[in-house]
């Protein structure tokens, strides 16, 4: 059965900062929580301010592209241009962030989202895709292994790098 609503794929704007915040909270709530049964029971009266500003950042930088589920953002993925000066990625996208609401996991949205962000253009300068995720998440190297990363091996922060050609 197909997924029930139409579904597009966009720059958010500033009309969705307090949806996009709201998901930001829910991210960063559940890295904090990683353990709790409650972790995606995030609510708008939760939002704390700097996440608030987090979104206003991506938005107005441009950097921030959300699935749109008819009127719902169901999921956001941001992004980031990392200098030649970095130490990691130097001259990289960086995806900071990706976030599905959990009614909308299993249906590829975060795989859409990620295939967005690699299929757009950037400066030149910036030649390939980095990430980041924690060693905890084990099935985030399956996620973006099967989406063209490839491993580079724990950072001295013990999180897990991957990379990915630029098309």
């Amino acid at each position: 059965m197909g997924i029930p609503y139409v579904e597009t794929i966009r720059t958010c704007t500033g009309d969705e900062v307090s949806e996009l915040s709201e998901l930001m909270a829910c991210l960063h709530r559940y890295y904090e929580d990683r353990n709790s049964q409650t972790r995606d029971r995030c609510t708008e009266a939760t939002v704390p301010r700097e996440c608030v500003a987090s979104a206003r950042d991506y938005i107005s930088a441009k950097r921030a592209y959300g699935f749109f589920a008819g009127d719902q953002l169901a999921g956001y993925i941001t992004t980031k241009y990392l200098g030649e000066e970095h130490h990691n990625f130097p001259n990289s996208i960086f995806i900071s962030e990706l976030y599905v609401r959990p009614e909308y996991r299993r249906q590829k949205v975060g795989s859409k989202l990620v295939k967005y962000v690699l299929g757009m253009e950037f400066p030149k300068e910036y030649t390939y895709f980095s990430v980041t995720h924690s060693p905890a998440e084990e099935s985030l190297t399956k996620f973006y292994t099967d989406l063209g990363f490839t491993l580079q091996g724990p950072l001295p922060s013990g999180n897990i790098a991957m990379v990915a050609e630029r098309v």
